[in-house]
């Protein structure tokens, strides 16, 4: 997806209203006929415009609470984001391992980049394949793992991969829908070609699916979800996605929990009864690049 700017939104959603812009500076201007001057520049990229004037366009194309704060980041009306120091996310983390521990079911934090999976509990360990799988794939980011195959997850999952990577896409992009003017969400999915190195056809893939899904204009989006796993003798959990709130939203926690009694026997069949015990903490890992989670 390419970059955009305040300006380009301003046509897109101008344009998608069937207005020249003589109709956007009468509607502007509450009915009084105007120059066009002012929305020529602004969609030009001459000039941005100030805050009230965000809040007015805002107010003219009905625009959701998500899409004005959209609005004012591209027209460098929002705080850009700040991560906040090693030290307090690594504190933080460390204070969810208890609990982590005891879940017997797969339970990880991501950071809302998806660069990666920042801390996963034994369970989830179990799927990826082991701790020497773990070791192996702490590079790589959340998208990368949606197109591997042989991921020790990939045959227990009830559904097509398509289907698993449209939703994943989904929670990014709504997890992410107060920031979409930030750097790290604009430039999916062009990262994942030039700095992920997915190949060309997963590339492809990627961008068709990313370019499909759109969230709504709430972040109440489905942040409980149901997921199956197997095919043959299917478990359906029940997916519980926490925003992180003392980390500023940039890192969220999933919880996965059977959704009835049933569900819990079949996973202990299906899965096995994973023992509590330590959670793997990735920035611990010597080869793993903290690039983009601490900084």
């Amino acid at each position: 997806m390419a970059k955009t700017t305040f300006g380009a939104e301003l046509r897109k959603a101008r344009e998608g209203r069937g207005w020249n812009t003589l109709k956007l500076a009468s509607e502007y201007y509450y009915g009084t006929p105007r120059s066009d001057n002012t929305i020529r520049r602004w969609e030009g990229g001459k000039c941005l415009p100030k805050e009230e004037n965000i809040r007015r366009l805002a107010e003219i194309f009905e625009l959701s609470y998500p899409d004005a704060m959209y609005w004012y980041g591209l027209g460098k009306k929002l705080p850009r984001l700040t991560i906040p120091s090693k030290r307090q996310i690594i504190d933080i983390l460390d204070a969810l391992i208890p609990a982590m521990q005891q879940h017997n079911y797969p339970a990880y934090v991501l950071d809302s980049r998806y660069n990666r999976i920042c801390l996963i509990n034994s369970a989830a360990v179990e799927l990826f394949g082991g701790i020497k799988r773990v070791h192996e794939l702490a590079n790589y980011s959340v998208f990368q793992l949606l197109f591997l195959d042989d991921l020790g997850v990939t045959p227990l999952l009830g559904k097509g991969l398509a289907e698993i990577r449209k939703e994943q896409i989904l929670r990014f992009k709504a997890v992410n829908m107060y920031w979409r003017h930030e750097e790290f969400y604009m430039e999916y999915p062009e990262r994942l070609k030039s700095k992920d190195g997915l190949l060309e056809a997963e590339y492809k893939e990627f961008e068709s699916l990313w370019n499909v899904v759109q969230p709504g204009s709430t972040t109440n989006y489905a942040m409980h979800s149901e997921i199956t796993f197997g095919y043959n003798s299917p478990v359906r959990f029940r997916l519980i996605i926490d925003l992180i709130l003392s980390l500023g939203n940039l890192f969220s926690i999933s919880w996965y929990n059977p959704v009835d009694r049933k569900s819990e026997d079949a996973a202990k069949k299906v899965l096995g009864q994973f023992p509590s015990g330590e959670c793997v903490k990735l920035w611990e890992i010597p080869s793993v690049n903290l690039s983009g989670i601490f900084d």
